[in-house]
């Protein structure tokens, strides 16, 4: 029966792992077709593009949402597509030293096509989630929401225009795979709320290597987690759009005088990121919990040190102005 569902619907099934082999393309172009072979029987399967949504069209009896056979197809695909696009997470080809400068090797430098790369952190309630949703929607274009905060994007679907993916696994391939569904749906602008949980899921994955195949050594354990780390930094940087990055931050508690009074507050101490993670953002944003926002570093040079309340809509399309100046 044919719907119309959202990206989102696919993310609904827990998937075999062996889900990829039980699919067999007859096109991997739009609009996709494909058997399903799943308990026993074929179930004919296609998927068409309708702007932000997908149009299944699958002959099982399911008539509303995606079902099960849609979601292996779409998961499937979008696997052979990561495969197919290696520029997303290949690490750059080494240079190699040239006897003499090639005509053309150089061209004058423009900002033409720049994509913005921002990170927001701060402590619990500090704002992260809402003020990426209002900066997105400033710079303009279809946005979709990484989102690992258990559905706290979702609760502002009221006030902002976006799809959403929420992922229960923060392993590196699966925020990855995420990003490559970004990219085919052609997002203008991507959220991901957070990256810490992908550096926690990795912390994990390396103390259990460490134990499992280097007898307890972390140090040698993480000769195979910063590889993984580089290749979720490269596939950031390489998403073909605007890319938002909230970062939760380690917290402590303090006291405050206010009118003769003290009061306890809460304050963001440093990014729960691996050490140095700013270097690959073009602005790295505080924000307090009273929603004010520092800018502790901006490659536009407009707004270095500058305190913003409430950053959102303005702010966005200041900075999209900027990247197309």
């Amino acid at each position: 029966m044919k719907r119309t569902v959202t990206l989102r619907a696919f993310s609904d099934y827990s998937l075999p792992d062996n889900a990829p082999e039980m699919v067999q393309f007859s096109s991997m172009e739009d609009p996709v077709s494909a058997v399903v072979n799943w308990e026993g029987a074929n179930y004919d399967v296609s998927l068409a593009k309708d702007g932000k949504k997908i149009v299944v069209n699958c002959s099982c009896p399911e008539t509303e949402g995606a079902c099960i056979h849609s979601a292996l197809v779409f998961h499937a695909l979008v696997l052979a597509k990561k495969k197919a696009k290696p520029a997303l997470v290949k690490e750059p080809e080494p240079l190699v030293k040239k006897a003499a400068p090639k005509q053309g090797v150089f061209a004058k430098a423009t900002k033409e096509d720049s994509r913005l790369r921002l990170a927001l952190f701060g402590p619990s309630g500090s704002g992260k989630t809402y003020s990426a949703l209002r900066i997105a929607t400033g710079l303009g274009g279809p946005i979709a929401v990484i989102d690992t905060e258990r559905g706290s994007a979702s609760k502002y679907a009221h006030k902002f225009e976006f799809d959403v993916a929420e992922l229960g696994d923060f392993s590196v391939d699966n925020y990855i795979d995420a990003m490559v569904a970004a990219i085919e749906g052609g997002y203008n602008v991507l959220i991901i709320d957070s990256i810490s949980h992908q550096w926690e899921a990795l912390k994990d994955w390396v103390s259990i290597i460490a134990e499992t195949k280097f007898k307890g050594n972390t140090w040698s354990a993480w000769s195979q987690g910063t590889p993984k780390q580089r290749e979720f930094v490269n596939a950031m940087l390489r998403f073909d759009g605007h890319l938002i990055a909230t970062i939760r931050s380690k917290t402590e508690w303090t006291t405050q005088q206010n009118n003769g009074k003290t009061r306890p507050i809460r304050v963001g101490i440093t990014p729960e990121q691996r050490q140095g993670i700013e270097y690959e953002f073009d602005m790295l944003i505080e924000l307090s919990p009273d929603h004010v926002g520092t800018v502790l570093k901006d490659r536009t040079g407009e707004l270095q040190d500058e305190i913003i309340k409430l950053p959102g809509e303005e702010l966005g399309k200041k900075l999209a102005a900027w990247l197309v100046s």
